[in-house]
């Protein structure tokens, strides 16, 4: 076998583990840990604002307690109220969604 069919093979088969082995090597890092950190948590700071933002248009304004209670929900907790916002005709209903799912 010539040495560019060689190559051409050992590239062909091994390219694939070598870029797992690589791309495992990356999500090791402290550097791309921090850039995934930052993604999740810029993405959750979205959606409680976009949370807040539809609940004040159904309900009004939000005191400042509930608030700071949707803030500390997890990512699916938030998206759960994302969903039931939509029954919510009062800001009762809001508490007692929070009160029911809240930890």
């Amino acid at each position: 076998m010539s040495y560019d069919r060689t190559l051409k093979y050992l590239i062909e088969d091994y390219s694939q583990a070598i870029v797992q082995w690589l791309l495992n090597i990356i999500q090791e890092s402290v550097v791309y840990q921090k850039i995934i950190r930052e993604g999740l948590e810029q993405g959750r700071r979205s959606e409680v604002k976009l949370i807040m933002r539809l609940l004040q248009r159904r309900l009004g304004k939000i005191g400042i307690e509930i608030q700071n209670q949707i803030q500390d929900l997890s990512f699916t907790q938030l998206e759960d109220l994302g969903e039931a916002l939509l029954d919510f005709q009062t800001e009762a209903d809001l508490i007692n969604w929070l009160s029911e799912h809240f930890h």
